[in-house]
């Protein structure tokens, strides 16, 4: 069994109180004492690193086991295990779709409780919305997502110039600063106070 990474720590600390009770310094020298600390220390790290090392020979020989099943299986079930994830979420889409264009079609209303239509837009956003972000995430990473390079961002442009503001016009009849519409409405205005 693999010595956790975290407990390494106080296992050096626990030998090395081990190792002062046992071997005092009446008995044995600081330098020798250290430099058993630090043989039992490798000794630990020797044999966590063989079993780490061994894991790692399981997982690989597990995933190339896990590959030739693939590579032996037949081409239904190689077109099913790529196929499933698309495949419902396009059935799910589909759902969608027609609970929304059932009284356009004369079909009956296709009527879902809250869980199932939960659960179908559950599978709707982590496809569609999981494909997004998967490939989002490889072109901020690399650039590039299946051979589609992100875009380039646009030269800065120059700054756009200030908008000239006036003063509002007088509001003076006749003026030739009161534009048509407003020298109607005084005209309106005038009218009415008569």
């Amino acid at each position: 069994m693999a010595i956790n990474p975290i407990l390494i720590g106080p296992l050096f600390e626990t030998i090395s109180s081990i190792v002062k009770r046992v071997l005092p310094p009446e008995k044995i020298s600081e330098v020798e004492r250290l430099k058993l600390e630090q043989a039992l220390q490798m000794a630990v790290l020797n044999q966590s690193a063989t079993e780490f090392t061994a894991e790692m020979s399981d997982r690989a020989s597990a995933r190339s086991l896990g590959q030739a099943d693939v590579e032996k299986g037949s081409a239904l079930t190689n077109v099913l295990a790529a196929l499933h994830r698309p495949m419902w979420s396009f059935v799910m889409l589909a759902i969608y779709v027609i609970t929304i264009i059932d009284k356009w079609l004369g079909i009956p209303d296709l009527v879902l409780d809250p869980v199932q239509e939960s659960i179908m837009r559950t599978v709707i956003i982590f496809y569609f919305g999981g494909r997004t972000i998967e490939k989002a995430t490889a072109i901020a990473k690399n650039g590039v997502a299946n051979g589609i390079a992100a875009p380039k961002a646009p030269a800065p442009r120059a700054p756009a110039p200030a908008p000239v503001t006036r003063a509002p016009a007088p509001a003076v009849p006749d003026s030739p600063y009161i534009t048509p519409r407003r020298q109607e409405e005084l005209e309106r205005d005038r009218r009415r106070d008569d």
